[in-house]
């Protein structure tokens, strides 16, 4: 086991850990860190169970295509968030169409629908006219 510390020696492990918990700001020492090497740097970190990604310690490569990606997914959202606003716009322009088109109709079909009125009215009270010639026994003559 002691051969996994290389050259450490257990005196130094020992202070290492009393140091550690003697500490009284020990907020940096007590975050578990675990990091992943890849070409020689650091480009992740585990503190705490949360995995957190250094814009310092990644390699510049990451750092550029990481703000790329961000820039893009920004242009993204501006991009979807002018679509809804069109859409929304569109909508808008579609209902204020709907209802002039729904007034010009009304506009349009009222006369018809007056007119259509009083010939019903007409025709029922041309109807109730016949039926009370007929129930008196005289027949009205149309033709005059």
């Amino acid at each position: 086991m002691l051969s996994a510390f290389g050259s450490l020696q257990v005196d130094d492990l020992t202070e290492s850990y009393r140091s550690y918990h003697d500490e009284p700001d020990r907020q940096e020492t007590q975050e578990s860190q675990q990091s992943m090497e890849k070409d020689g740097e650091r480009c992740w970190t585990i503190r705490d169970g949360n995995i957190s990604m250094s814009q310092q310690e990644m390699p510049v490569a990451n750092q550029e295509n990481e703000q790329i990606s961000i820039s893009a997914a920004f242009e993204n959202v501006l991009r979807d968030r002018e679509i809804a606003l069109e859409a929304r716009e569109a909508a808008v322009a579609a209902r204020e169409s709907a209802v002039d088109r729904r007034e010009a109709a009304i506009m349009t079909l009222e006369p018809i629908i007056r007119e259509a009125r009083d010939q019903v009215r007409h025709g029922a009270d041309y109807i109730f006219d016949v039926w009370e010639f007929q129930e008196a026994g005289e027949w009205p003559n149309v033709w005059e």
